[in-house]
């Protein structure tokens, strides 16, 4: 789905709506509970407080903002496609080279979204 096409669906401009993406204004409760209810999941999830448990093996708990230390990583994202669907998963092969996140070794899509990440220990390679 498209910025125009979402923006649309909440009754607002694509321009508004695009500034909510940006992190420019904070989502509305309103829009969130709209956004909530299309996506048929919790605004606790949108809000990234609802947290699945962390995998097996990874150490410290999930964090978010960017890792020191290259290496492996399970990660928590969102990804929000071009056909109106909302992408919540936990991959335990995402790679942090120091600079940017890879996925076998390929840059990972625009729409990934990562919330969270734990290291995994060197002996689960």
């Amino acid at each position: 789905m498209t910025q125009a096409a979402l923006a649309k669906m909440l009754g607002m401009s694509q321009t508004g709506y695009s500034k909510y993406e940006t992190g420019e204004n904070d989502v509305p409760t309103q829009i969130l509970i709209k956004l909530a209810d299309f996506y048929h999941v919790s605004t606790d999830y949108l809000l990234g407080r609802d947290v699945p448990a962390q995998p097996e093996g990874a150490g410290g708990g999930w964090s978010t903002g960017t890792p020191k230390d290259p290496g492996r990583y399970a990660v928590l994202y969102l990804c929000l496609d071009e056909i109106t669907s909302l992408t919540v998963e936990v991959v335990e092969d995402m790679w942090w080279t120091g600079e940017t996140w890879t996925l076998y070794n390929d840059p990972l899509p625009e729409e990934m979204d990562i919330r969270y990440w734990a290291k995994l220990p060197e002996d689960a390679l």
